[in-house]
């Protein structure tokens, strides 16, 4: 997995729905497993030639690689899903906040109808951080 905080290139919609269901599925799987999940999770009605043009985009972008074991191909992920999140809330906050996470992610809880249970959890979430700190 990559480990430096670089800008990841941009996925579509398409790409960041088979990427998805990639990372559901794990290391090491088959681009019959992948239309699979695409399909019955995501509710994508595509061909098999679809999907292996999506992944091919993505092991051009080097978010997973294609090997080859037997008369399969498999896939690997290289960039994992974290990853991306924490690249996607970076980018986002650069965007919207000059760079702020704090402020990117005050708007989005204000934004967000939290039930106090999930305010108790980001409480929790931020005395976890703070005692990292320390």
């Amino acid at each position: 997995m990559k480990e430096d905080c670089e800008m990841l290139k941009e996925l579509t919609t398409s790409e960041l729905y088979v990427m998805k269901s990639v990372w559901d599925l794990g290391d090491h799987i088959r681009l019959s497993h992948i239309v699979n999940q695409v399909t019955t999770v995501y509710h994508m009605n595509w061909k098999s030639q679809t999907v292996s043009t999506f992944l091919n985009k993505l092991v051009q972008k080097g978010y997973i690689e294609s090997y080859r074991d037997g008369q399969y191909i498999h896939y690997r992920i290289l960039i994992s899903e974290q990853e991306y999140k924490e690249n996607q809330v970076e980018s986002q906050a650069n965007f919207w906040n000059q760079g702020n996470v704090v402020a990117y992610a005050s708007s989005l809880l204000k934004s967000s109808k939290l039930t106090e249970e999930e305010i108790t959890q980001l409480q929790k979430t931020l005395e976890g951080l703070k005692n990292d700190l320390n």
